[in-house]
């Protein structure tokens, strides 16, 4: 029986109740719903479109006091942290690349490790940030 038969008839269709006395869940997917398919529409008309989507959240994050002081929150606790490489153990060769992978991110680039932090961060507003790292 459909689920336009089971509407159009008299008898209510049958339930199964638990021992609570509430409806149970259905046994399968195709007890309950409806097999009519129909488009999922976005309520928010500023985000139907990838271009849209993007501008709606830059003007977010620039131009909303909440939106902008929340992000802000997110990336202070971030750059505010102490950022360190540790040598995975304590022989010469991981002492070494410590070394040397500390040098490359926080002493000798032109660009401060900071204003590269706040670049990755970027992600939070967006959902992605896409960096080139090259060393």
């Amino acid at each position: 029986m459909g689920v336009l038969d089971r509407l159009r008839s008299s008898d209510p269709p049958p339930t199964t109740l638990t021992s609570a006395g509430t409806p149970a869940p259905p046994e399968s997917l195709d007890e309950s719903g409806s097999s009519l398919s129909t488009p999922i529409r976005d309520i928010v008309p500023d985000l139907v479109g990838k271009h849209s989507e993007l501008r709606t959240y830059y003007q977010m994050a620039n131009f909303h006091a909440t939106t902008r002081a929340s992000l802000k929150a997110v990336k202070a606790t971030v750059m505010g942290a102490e950022y360190y490489v540790e040598p995975s153990d304590d022989d010469e060769e991981a002492q070494d690349h410590a070394a040397f992978i500390s040098q490359n991110l926080f002493d000798s680039p032109s660009v401060p490790w900071l204003v590269t932090l706040g670049r990755i961060l970027n992600f939070v507003e967006y959902g992605f940030s896409i960096m080139e790292p090259v060393f």
